[in-house]
């Protein structure tokens, strides 16, 4: 069976189709604007939130410092609240955008800040993004 460029972006599209039932979430989605700086102080412009359908997936994890020409600290590394989201592949979503999910079960809710997109292109199947928490 010869596999052309048409028979491949149709089994793609039916994978996308099929990734939207593990969205079982939504979250509030915050397209990032600009900046402006007021005062020495940079305010973060963002568009008007929409409501988007998404998968949290919890992940734990560090961030090593690059502290060779820095004095050595005791700890090297720190929590930071990383997680990994699966959201539609119709979004157009960026590094520096920001995310507001709530837990349904709980009721907490969690600002995430997107620091990760991998390629979004025509063979892309789910879209996972990386994501850190704002403390």
């Amino acid at each position: 069976m010869s596999l052309t460029k048409t028979k491949i972006l149709a089994q793609v599209a039916l994978i996308r189709e099929s990734a939207k039932i593990f969205l079982i979430d939504t979250a509030v989605y915050l397209k990032r604007l600009s900046d402006t700086v007021v005062s020495g102080t940079v305010i973060q412009n963002f568009a008007t939130p929409v409501t988007i359908q998404c998968r949290l997936i919890i992940r734990s994890g560090s961030v090593s410092d690059n502290i060779a020409a820095q004095p050595r600290l005791i700890e090297q590394q720190k929590y930071t609240g990383l997680f990994r989201m699966q959201v539609p592949y119709e979004v157009d979503i960026r590094a520096g955008d920001r995310i507001v999910y709530t837990d349904k079960m709980s009721g907490q809710s969690r600002l995430l800040d997107v620091i990760f997109v991998p390629a979004h292109n025509e063979y892309t199947g789910a879209l996972v993004i990386s994501l850190q928490e704002v403390l």
